[in-house]
């Protein structure tokens, strides 16, 4: 799958990373979307291909740049 997830956190990528990891093994779709995603479509997660797009320390600024990195990308998770 070429689709891309797109999120923001305050945390370092590692240990984003590591909440959505066990989300994915534990399957706990309810709390992760991209759990949901793997699940529902099968998907493997390339955990290696992580990077950060963006940076920014105020919350609502980060929650802006998110929303602009999504509107402007055709290839992410579609939730």
């Amino acid at each position: 799958c070429d689709v891309k997830y797109i999120g923001e956190t305050g945390r370092a990528l590692k240990t984003r990373q590591k909440e959505h990891m066990a989300s994915v093994r534990l399957g706990k779709t309810k709390t992760s979307a991209l759990a949901e995603y793997a699940h529902l479509n099968n998907h493997n997660i390339h955990w290696n291909d992580s990077r950060i797009l963006a940076t920014q320390d105020c919350w609502s600024k980060r929650k802006w740049t998110e929303a602009l990195i999504i509107a402007n990308r055709q290839d992410q998770c579609p939730f």
